[in-house]
This record gives structure tokens, sequence and C-alpha cells, in this order.
């Protein structure tokens, strides 16, 4: 049933419900305007965060890659001695240049009964200084043999990673499965003072065996080619790729949290700034890259937003103003039209 427009209680309920729609309909386009203005700034800080985990990924692949050069050492020579080790590492320019690497080195895998012979045959080869760390009754060791570059890593030569768990557990996986495996974040003993990394390693085998099964690589593994990183350096060098995010990577081991490899920048409280987070894989780690934007970040613009929200209500009023004037004027006419039709009546009559 239409509205009767001379009934002025018509009349406020047509310009009320006009008001109401107006800014109803302005609040909701821009309310969606933002949710888009903001989707699209989630999707760039997703894209720029991959991009960070894409560089470290990609760095930590370089590193495996020239451990698995380093050990073509051992494939290629009877016998690896120290100038020969030393010689190659001062020759891998790019391995030298890697941010954050602070050691390239060989352990050997030495029985507790052929630790004498192995201690004449290494100080017979131009290190007469040889000796153990750190000693213990394992039946085994894992004794650091070459270490480059020398002077500033002395201090880990000789030492038996074997007694360092997560070491050791790292050497383990990386003998039984024959690929480059890593550490979580410890403190590395190559310097001082000792900072906090990983190290990786690689298993290297004796020439020419059979390597299909996790008990062959155990029976003929001679030892490991590892690096020492200092993961801070690496990542701080990332804060220049984008420096519009602020970035905290963890490595939950077994599902539990552990202090971050890295921050960024202090997190603030969580309600004023949302955090975000995406896995990075290294290897068989995975990382977690936490990341949420700071003051450098470029928002996008609310250009639609500001126009909806500002525009909607203007336009609404000019509605509503010009359908007051309608309505008064239509109202106006109505008491003119029953005015002088009154009037005629009484003059009929």
């Amino acid at each position: 049933m239409p509205f009767n427009t001379s009934s002025p209680r018509h009349y406020r309920l047509i310009i009320f419900g006009t008001t109401l729609i107006g800014l109803a309909l302005s609040l909701s386009l821009a309310w969606h305007a933002e949710q888009s203005a903001r989707a699209t700034e989630n999707k760039r800080m997703q894209l720029l965060a991959s991009e960070i985990g894409h560089a470290i990924t990609i760095h930590f692949e370089h590193l495996a890659h020239d451990l698995s050069n380093i050990r073509a050492l051992w494939a290629a020579s009877k016998s690896v001695e120290r100038g020969e080790f030393r010689a190659m590492i001062e020759n891998a320019d790019q391995l030298r240049n890697m941010t954050g690497t602070l050691g390239v080195g060989y352990i050997k895998r030495v029985q507790q009964t052929e630790l004498p012979l192995f201690l004449d045959q290494t100080r017979a080869d131009e290190a007469p200084q040889f000796t153990l760390k750190n000693t213990s009754a394992a039946p085994e060791f894992s004794i650091v043999k070459f270490i480059e570059p020398y002077a500033i890593n002395a201090g880990i030569e000789g030492f038996d990673l074997g007694q360092e768990p997560a070491s050791q557990a790292a050497c383990e996986r990386a003998m039984r499965t024959g690929e480059a495996t890593m550490t979580p974040l410890i403190t590395l003993e190559e310097r001082t003072p000792k900072p906090f990394g990983v190290r990786l390693f690689l298993a290297v085998y004796k020439k020419q065996s059979s390597l299909k099964t996790p008990e062959e690589r155990h029976d003929v593994l001679l030892g490991w080619t590892y690096l020492a990183v200092e993961t801070a350096a690496i990542f701080s060098e990332l804060d220049n790729l984008h420096p519009e995010l602020d970035f905290t990577i963890t490595d939950p081991i077994n599902g539990t949290a552990q202090p971050p490899l890295y921050a960024s920048a202090a997190m603030p409280p969580a309600p004023l700034a949302p955090y975000q987070s995406i896995p990075i894989n290294i290897g068989e780690h995975e990382w977690t890259l936490t990341f949420t934007k700071n003051a450098a970040f470029i928002a996008t613009p609310r250009n639609t937003v500001y126009i909806i929200a500002l525009g909607g209500p203007i336009i609404t009023l000019l509605l509503v103003g010009f359908l007051s004037s309608l309505l008064r004027t239509n109202l106006k006419a109505n008491e003119l039209a029953a005015r002088m039709t009154a009037e005629l009546s009484t003059a009929v009559s």
C-alpha cells in the first residue's frame, strides 16, 4: 500500500528512512573499501616476507652446495692433507665471502683405539701443536681436524664435537642420510667471544663405496665437512632487503617454542601490531618467519575509503534535502487542493 504523502507522519518516515539507508550504505561501502585496502596491504606484506624467506633459503642452499664442493676434495685425492685443504678454501672466494660464514672445517671420525695413531699423523701434517681440547672415555670421537681460516678459529681445532649433543645429533643425521644437516641455534666455539649460530654438516665417505642404506653409510664414514655460521650476520643483512618490515625468525624444536634465531625489532604488544607468520624450509628444518609492518611501510592509499566515507553522507544529505523539499511541496499542494475543495463544496451548498 503506497504512502499517503499528505500525512506528516509518513513524510517524517520517508525522510528518516532515506537518511538511515543512505548512511548505512555509505558505512557499508566504506567498510568494504577499508577491508580491500587492508587485504592489499596484507598481500604486499606476505610478498615482502616471502622474498625475505626465499633469500634465507637460497643463502643456506648455497652453503650446502659449498659443502658438497669441499667434500669432492676427498673423492679427488688419495689422502687430503692440511695444506691441500687450506689451498682449496683460500681459492674458494665465494665461500670465504659468504655473509655469516665463520669457519670451514673437516671433522674426522676416530675410534678410541685409533686415537694415538690419529694424533701422530695429524701432528706430522704441519700441525705439531695439535691437541685434543676435550677428552672423554667415549669409544668414538668426532674431532675437528682442519679449520680455515685457522688464525681466528684455532680454538675449535682438536675439539670433539661428539660431546656437544646438538652437533653430534646433526652429524649422525648427515651420516645416515648423506644430505647436509644443520644444528639448532647453539653457541659456537670457533670464535672468542663466542657468537650464536648454527653448524652445517655433510658426511664424507670412503671412495667407491656403496651408500644405499644408512648402515652402509655408517660403515664407510670418514668424517664430515662442516661450516660454522653466525646467523645474526645473515639475518641482519636482510633488514636492508625490506626495511619496512620487522621480523623474527624462530626454530621450533619438536613443537616447543625456542628463543628466536633473530629479531629485527622488539615486538610491540600484539593488539597494537598484529603479526603474521610463514614457514621457511631450510633442509630438514622448518623455521618460522613472523613479521609485521613498521613506520616505514607505505600504506595502501585510502582515497576510495575517504571519498565514500565523506561523499556518501553528503550525497545522502543532498538527497534528503531534495526529498524534503519535494515532500513539503507535495504536502502544501495537497493542503491547498483540500482547502479549495472544501471552499468549493461550501459555495455549491
